[in-house]
């Protein structure tokens, strides 16, 4: 103990009678080396009776309680430290606000985390307290933070921040973590030690539900049957567009649907989805149309199988391939049999003269020279022969404006 009932002081200078130190010293080690845990509950078990009933004494160490008095009370009021978060404060008065955002996908627990910077100016050392509100947390965390003193210049410390998500919570989660400057004194000018402002972090996120992608509105269908009907040879192709619905289970928190081209199977050159099928960006309780297309071009009963894969929107956080999608497309292009046409150009006329001749003296000569065509083309009357009977028909048929 000291002070002058004993007659003892700290000093900074040579140590003479009833003198104790080094002061400087002391107050350097002092921010070096904040209380530890160790140091604080011994400090409550000397004090308490109910840690320690025997021999407890009802005194504490104040400034393991308090370390930031210790400026003020054995150097001056002129604490001259400013904090602020990287890189430099906001305000005249030493304050600092830095504000995260994300948008990210429900799952487990997930900490959503970021390092800031905390800066000091001054010579001086100071303690700081690290405190969080809402969702956000901090480690460090607590009153028992310190810079130590300095030369000048600036220091660092480095603050991992962060905000906790629930685990598969959609929702909009929100929080703060706030640094203060624990000095007292209030003469080292303004925004330093006691009227340093306090430093902010704001964080803010968006957590969503999974995308759902489905054929139906209102239920999880992933696979459909798709018939595009019967169209004939050489006639225009036919499309039906397939709607796919984003399914909205946490309404306002679900995320969009991204769909793109995965794989196919079966006759895909005649019943088409385009490879570069890509679409980005479905809204919740939206859809898009996958168009399938069923080609003219030959003839035939046809059938293919496309999968469509799925994505929760990719410029979240935290996003997951989802159930992929199958569609079965079937379709008929009829071969159409135009009578008259003996050359099968698709077109009736002049240039048909002399293969109707053939086919009518010599079937077999016409079957060669023309091995695509059927030769019942020639058949104009339809009555199951080819022959002279036919020649008036074709010949109307080819006079017919």
């Amino acid at each position: 103990r000291w002070g002058p009932d004993l007659g003892l002081s700290l000093t900074s200078g040579t140590l003479g009678t009833n003198q104790m130190g080094y002061l400087s010293s002391l107050i350097a080690w002092h921010y070096m080396d904040p209380p530890d845990e160790f140091e604080r509950r011994r400090n409550h078990t000397i004090y308490s009776s109910a840690y320690n009933p025997s021999y407890y004494t009802n005194n504490r160490n104040a400034y393991i309680d308090r370390p930031e008095y210790v400026w003020s009370i054995y150097m001056d009021q002129q604490n001259d430290s400013q904090l602020f978060l990287a890189p430099g404060p906001d305000d005249p008065a030493g304050g600092s606000l830095r504000g995260f955002s994300v948008v990210t996908l429900v799952g487990p627990t997930t900490l959503l985390s970021q390092t800031v910077t905390l800066n000091k100016t001054g010579q001086d050392g100071t303690y700081f307290e690290i405190s969080s509100s809402g969702n956000a947390t901090a480690t460090p965390k607590g009153r028992y933070n310190a810079f130590p003193m300095s030369g000048g210049g600036t220091a660092s410390q480095n603050i991992n921040v962060a905000l906790v998500i629930p685990a598969n919570q959609p929702g909009a989660y929100s929080g703060q973590v706030t640094i203060d400057n624990l000095d007292v004194t209030l003469s080292g000018g303004f925004g330093h030690g006691g009227t340093d402002d306090n430093d902010v972090v704001s964080m803010i996120a968006q957590a969503l539900d999974h995308a759902e992608a489905s054929f139906d509105a209102s239920a999880d269908v992933d696979t459909i049957d798709v018939d595009l009907g019967t169209i004939a040879e050489g006639g225009g192709d036919v499309f039906v567009d397939i709607p796919v619905y984003n399914l909205e289970d946490a309404p306002g928190f679900t995320a969009k649907l991204d769909i793109e081209y995965g794989a196919a199977s079966g006759d895909t050159s005649a019943l088409l989805i385009a490879p570069t099928l890509n679409i980005p960006d479905i809204s919740a309780g939206g859809s898009a149309n996958v168009r399938a297309t069923l080609s003219a071009v030959a003839a035939g009963s046809f059938n293919a199988t496309y999968t469509i894969r799925t994505f929760d929107q990719r410029t979240a956080e935290n996003w997951l391939e989802g159930t992929a999608l199958t569609i079965h497309l079937s379709g008929v292009v009829e071969s159409v049999s135009t009578l008259g046409d003996l050359n099968c150009d698709s077109v009736l006329d002049f240039s048909d003269v002399e293969p109707f001749a053939l086919a009518i003296v010599d079937a077999t000569s016409y079957g060669v020279t023309f091995p695509a065509c059927d030769i019942h083309r020639a058949d104009m009357n339809e009555d199951g022969e080819i022959d002279s009977r036919d020649i008036a028909g074709f010949v109307g048929a080819l006079l017919q404006p």
